[in-house]
């Protein structure tokens, strides 16, 4: 997408900040800023940012789809990456192998290696491998290389190539809203269900009861971590019940954590040409209010302003009333029901209360 020639850049809101405060613009041929000057000047931009982000409205542009994959033998995704084999292609051969034989690779920090499965050989040598256990990496091998740290057969000296996947939630994930849900698909892209989010006591309950459960995903909660890592936020995981059976992949909106955005190749803020002379006067508000102790005229101006700029970010959002019949709402028919007292468990439905399937 091209930038419009009306977008205003955040050096801009920064400039409009320091001649309010008459301090100049900070570029020639006005006087330029001292480092105290422009980091109280940035300060001021900052907060009128989060004043606009965080005004009580849920923008629709804050709010990403999020696609994670929840791995074999886990229950938890958090922001820290999870690697797993997904692929594989044959370096060496070797020699002495046979089919079906399974190598167990080394290289790499994981809790549970690659095992990889001998698919075809000539005359003893791999021509084919297929991947038999993912494993779950904290740190894949270098450029994906594995060697053989056990074998089944009496095969040896075989190297592979591994592709490597991710599994984590995003760098600018925020946190959910308490309504949202999530759609589930197992490895072949089958939709599964809708999860909706519930407290974490509920997980943790399940898990407890029935500790060593395995199977398609039936609880998910976010849960705050409590330890907050050197130089950085407040993280989050996703929990889940029971353990799960195979790789799914959970889809839902999520709210995204904003940044001041100091790289030049990101200078916009976020929502568009049409909420930027709001945030420019959410800016001035703040601005205008530290140095005033009170609020004034871009306090003014600012509040008739996002008042508009929330009324253009609703008219973006889809308009219906009521489940749309093509299904373009993504509500499938089991859904449907459930406005009449049924619902969908599992592939069984309970209909007032009695089981069916």
């Amino acid at each position: 997408m091209s930038v419009s020639t009306l977008a205003m850049p955040k050096a801009e809101y920064e400039g409009e900040v320091g001649y309010l405060r008459g301090l100049g613009k900070g570029f020639k041929p006005g006087p330029s800023w001292s480092v105290m000057d422009r980091q109280s000047i940035q300060t001021d931009v900052k907060s009128g940012l989060k004043r606009f982000y965080y005004c009580g409205h849920p923008w629709s542009f804050l709010q990403p789809l999020a696609t994670v994959t929840l791995l074999k033998g886990t229950t938890t995704v958090s922001e820290t990456p999870q690697f797993y084999a997904s692929a594989v292609t044959v370096g060496s051969g070797g020699t002495g192998y046979a089919v079906g034989d399974t190598i167990t690779c080394s290289g790499g920090t994981f809790s549970s290696a690659c095992v990889l499965k001998v698919t075809t050989v000539a005359a003893g040598v791999i021509t084919a491998l297929s991947v038999s256990t993912q494993g779950n990496y904290s740190l894949p091998p270098p450029l994906g290389a594995a060697t053989q740290a056990s074998s089944s057969g009496a095969g040896t000296g075989a190297t592979a190539t591994l592709t490597f996947g991710s599994s984590a939630l995003p760098a600018s994930f925020g946190g959910v809203d308490g309504g949202a849900r999530a759609s589930l698909t197992n490895t072949n892209l089958l939709f599964l269900q809708w999860l909706p989010f519930s407290g974490i006591g509920k997980v943790i309950q399940a898990n407890a009861e029935l500790p060593n459960a395995v199977g398609i995903t039936r609880i998910i909660a976010m849960e705050p971590l409590p330890v907050i890592p050197a130089g950085g936020m407040q993280q989050w995981q996703m929990r889940f019940f029971p353990q799960a059976d195979q790789n799914y992949t959970l889809t839902f909106p999520y709210f995204m954590a904003q940044n001041y955005l100091l790289d030049p190749q990101q200078p916009y803020a976020y929502g568009g040409i049409e909420h930027h002379e709001t945030i420019l006067e959410s800016c001035l508000a703040v601005a205008e209010a530290r140095r005033n102790d009170a609020d004034g005229l871009h306090n003014k101006e600012f509040q008739r302003l996002l008042a508009l700029s929330i009324q253009i970010d609703r008219r973006r959002e889809p308009t219906n009333f009521g489940q749309n019949y093509d299904r373009s709402d993504n509500v499938n028919w089991w859904e449907r029901w459930n406005g009449h007292g049924w619902s969908n468990e599992g592939g069984l439905v309970t209909i007032n209360g009695t089981l069916y399937n």
